[in-house]
C-alpha cells in the first residue's frame, strides 16, 4: 500500500470502516475509540458537597450521606474494557467553621452499597452483602486550620486503584471515627477527590 493510500485509509476509518476496507485490501482493525491528541489517562478532581446536620454528630456517624461521583471513569462498558478503570489519587475535605483535632474515614465503592447504612448524622453499618464492593478506605487524620475554616487530608494514602462494570460512578461515605462535630450549615462540608482515569 502506498503512503497516500494508506493516508486515504486512515482518514476513511474514521467515519466508515467498510470505506476504509475497500482502501487496505479488505483488512480493517476498527477502533472502539478515537483519542485525536490524547495519550495516556487522565487527572480529574471529584467534588461533592453533601448536605450535612447541624446537630451534633457522634463517633461512627456518617457525614452526609452516601455520595455519588460521577465520571470516575471515562466510559461505561464491561470491566476490564478500556476506559472503564481508573485510580483515587488524594482526598481532602474541608470544612467552612473550625471543627478542631478529630480523624475521619472515607470510604469508596465500585457500586451502591445498596445493603449497607451510609445516612447522615446515623451510625454507619458495612453491610457484609457489600464487602466484594469497597475500593478502599482514605484516613484523615491531618487537619489544617484556615481560621475559621478547616482542611483535612490523608497523608499516608496509596493509590486506590478500581475498575467498573457498566458504569461511571463511583460511591464514598465518609465516617466520623475520633470528632464528634457540629456544623453551623446545611453546607458546610465539601470533598475534593483527585482520580487518574485510565
Amino acid at each position: 500500500m502506498s503512503k497516500l493510500t494508506s493516508i486515504i485509509a486512515a482518514l476513511a476509518l474514521s467515519t466508515s470502516p467498510a470505506l476504509a476496507d475497500s482502501f487496505s485490501g479488505g483488512i480493517c482493525l476498527a477502533p472502539t475509540e478515537f483519542h485525536i491528541g490524547e495519550v495516556g489517562s487522565n487527572q480529574i478532581a471529584l467534588t461533592a458537597t453533601p448536605t450535612v446536620s447541624t446537630t451534633v454528630y457522634a463517633v461512627n456517624e456518617s457525614i452526609g450521606g452516601l455520595m455519588t461521583l460521577s465520571n470516575a471513569a471515562r466510559v461505561s462498558a464491561a470491566a476490564g474494557s478500556s476506559g472503564t478503570s481508573g485510580l483515587i489519587q488524594s482526598v481532602m475535605m474541608a470544612t467552612k467553621t473550625n471543627q478542631p483535632g478529630g480523624s475521619y474515614d472515607v470510604m469508596f465503592f465500585d457500586a451502591n452499597p445498596s445493603g449497607s447504612t451510609c445516612t447522615d448524622n446515623n451510625p454507619f453499618i458495612l453491610a457484609a452483602a457489600d464487602i466484594g464492593k469497597v475500593i478502599g478506605v482514605s484516613h484523615l487524620a491531618d487537619a489544617t486550620a484556615g481560621n475559621p475554616t478547616n482542611v483535612w487530608q490523608d497523608l499516608t494514602m496509596r493509590t486506590m486503584p478500581y475498575a467498573l462494570n457498566s458504569s461511571t460512578t463511583i460511591y464514598a461515605c465518609a465516617i466520623t471515627r475520633v470528632a464528634t462535630p457540629t456544623y453551623t450549615s446545611t453546607s458546610d462540608v465539601t470533598f475534593k477527590f483527585q482520580v487518574v482515569r485510565e
